[in-house]
């Protein structure tokens, strides 16, 4: 069964909603230890306030399979930390909680 969760993040340059500059780009992967393929759950695209460049430095799943990312994003003031937590649970990727 699906029994193994992972994340990956990283930066695009409009490759999702062709927004300005980079973008954080968030993606959960589930696992099937069975027969040793993935699935892509979900895929998100964040893209600060300024629409400037915006990037993830770290992603960690946690053990309810609820996906973290930090980096940052550029507002009117420049750049600020970003860290959110998006739902893992059911493949459905909601945002929970972030703080900059």
């Amino acid at each position: 069964g699906l029994d193994g969760n992972d994340a990956t993040s990283g930066f695009t340059a409009g490759f999702v909603s062709g927004a300005n500059g980079k973008d954080i780009y968030l993606t959960k992967y589930l696992h099937n230890m069975a027969n040793g393929t993935a699935v892509q759950s979900w895929v998100r695209q964040i893209d600060g306030s300024a629409h400037g460049d915006d990037e993830a430095k770290a992603v960690a799943v946690d053990a309810n399979g609820n996906v973290i990312v930090a980096g940052y994003t550029t507002t009117a003031t420049g750049r600020d930390v970003y860290v959110a937590k998006f739902n893992g649970d059911g493949g459905n990727g909601n945002f929970l909680v972030s703080t900059t």
